[in-house]
């Protein structure tokens, strides 16, 4: 059946200092979200969420980011446009790309957050989107973030972020990052430094932008079945390489079922 590109119900609150809300209809699947904006800049439109049953799903801390993300992936990136993808066009097989599209048959509320800089002058948001027939929700993609902060350079090790289903990817947002380890119960899964990943991140199509993040790639073939799966691991450690002192942000990509985080 063809797919439908509607335009959604108007966004609540699209002014200064205030939280936009979009309140997503039910009743069919949705494999992206696309926002037309002006009188707003990326970066005035911060704090980014889609939930699911009132439960948050995807976060970005703004706009910029989730262009980023979107960018390394190599999907279209145009001005006064931002999407949010469900479906992975990235993905080889086409079922495999469906798959993660938002089926809204076991979903009570959708909706989309964020707030709306004071200095936006004269913000406009519009959303459209790309659906297809009903169906459940099955397996989606989670977009989780957490600050991660270092007092002095080198190494830092992260052991708490939560354990749930498979990793498809992850950011860490600091321009200085030097390398991100990861390992498992031991093992070391991801040492190459940043230089290196960035190389073979681009032999598989991917545009990896190191002014901005140090990122680690687990299914760089387009295959979701090579994501890394956590679920149940004892030990899951990353170990980003401060090269100055400060913060940056985690940014997560999981792939798991509707519960959960």
């Amino acid at each position: 059946m063809a797919r439908k590109f509607p335009k959604l119900p108007s966004l609540t609150n699209v002014s200064a200092r205030s939280t936009a809300t979009l309140q997503v209809p039910l009743g069919v699947t949705y494999h992206a979200i696309e926002l037309v904006y002006s009188g707003i800049t990326l970066a005035q439109m911060s704090n980014i969420e889609v939930q699911l049953n009132g439960k948050t799903v995807q976060e970005f801390a703004d706009g910029d980011r989730l262009q980023a993300i979107n960018s390394y992936y190599g999907r279209n990136v145009e001005a006064g446009r931002m999407v949010l993808w469900f479906e992975r066009p990235e993905y080889d097989n086409i079922a495999l790309r469906r798959a993660t599209a938002i089926g809204t048959q076991n979903i009570a509320t959708f909706q989309v957050n964020m707030d709306i800089h004071a200095d936006a002058t004269a913000p406009v948001i519009e959303a459209y989107a790309i659906v297809s027939p009903n169906r459940p929700s099955v397996v989606l993609t989670k977009i989780k973030r957490w600050v991660v902060s270092n007092s002095v350079t080198g190494v830092k090790e992260v052991a708490d972020i939560p354990k749930e289903g498979k990793i498809a990817a992850l950011f860490m947002f600091k321009d200085d990052i030097s390398s991100l380890e990861l390992s498992i119960n031991g093992t070391k899964l991801w040492e190459p430094n940043k230089v290196l990943g960035e190389f073979i991140q681009k032999d598989y199509g991917r545009v990896p932008d190191g002014t901005k993040y140090t990122a680690v790639d687990f299914h760089l073939e387009g295959d979701p079945a090579q994501a890394l799966i956590v679920q149940g691991v004892s030990d899951f450690r990353l170990r980003p390489s401060f090269d100055t002192a400060g913060s940056g942000d985690l940014v997560v990509e999981y792939l798991s079922g509707l519960g959960g985080i």
